[in-house]
């Protein structure tokens, strides 16, 4: 039995998770879906406010702790994004037009850190600011406008505000499209070298089947 708090906290959360699906299936190029548990934890304290991730290229579902580095940050990331678009959907004129995300981009690889770019400059297109907190120098390429703090030796900072990084960040974004694009042929030509190497395969030995029967008619 649970509590009307509970069962109130679990509908959304249900909301919550079907809006961040949509942005983690184009981060995980549909690899994962966020769901709702129904897993029983210890002493029932968190009891219907789990999550599992179901994987695509398993056909299983797992607990999220079970995810890495780079693919938690990715989940965390949407399921931000999702509680926002939530919060948003209900009435009360509430919007979040401002989002800052503390670091976490240093766990993704080259194509996962390109797929969370495309989902901040598409937020930034919807009319919010995003603010990001990292280190990570290629993020800091994609960024139209900087502030760059330096810990200086005297225990003291510096600040540097860099607004007009607009036509680098385009030539950043144009850069990191064509290097996808070029890696997403390079995955196709290696899939259809291997279903030729198949083919191959299949006609020797069709080829070899044929000569034993001739063997076998003489």
């Amino acid at each position: 039995r649970i509590s009307f708090e509970r069962y109130v906290q679990m509908g959304y959360l249900e909301q919550i998770t079907e809006a961040a699906n949509i942005r983690l299936y184009h981060l995980s190029n549909g690899q994962f879906r966020l769901e709702c548990s129904e897993r029983q934890e210890s002493h029932g304290r968190q009891s219907g406010l789990s999550l599992d991730v179901y994987d695509s290229y398993t056909g299983q579902a797992r607990d999220v702790k079970t995810l890495s580095g780079g693919e938690k940050f990715n989940a965390s990331l949407c399921l931000a994004l999702g509680m926002a678009d939530v919060i948003q959907s209900f009435q009360g004129n509430v919007r979040i037009d401002t989002m800052f995300i503390d670091e976490g981009f240093g766990s993704l690889d080259e194509e996962s850190l390109v797929r969370a770019i495309d989902t901040l400059i598409e937020l930034q297109k919807s009319g919010r600011m995003v603010g990001v907190i990292s280190h990570v120098a290629e993020l800091k390429d994609a960024m139209p406008a900087i502030l760059e703090v330096e810990k200086l030796k005297e225990q003291s900072t510096q600040l540097a505000f860099e607004k007009d990084n607009l036509e680098y960040a385009k030539a950043y974004r144009e850069l990191a499209e064509w290097e996808a694009k070029l890696l997403k042929e390079k995955e196709t030509h290696e899939a259809l070298k291997e279903q030729v190497k198949q083919r191959n395969e299949q006609r020797d030995h069709l080829s070899f089947l044929l000569l034993l029967k001739e063997w076998s008619d003489i």
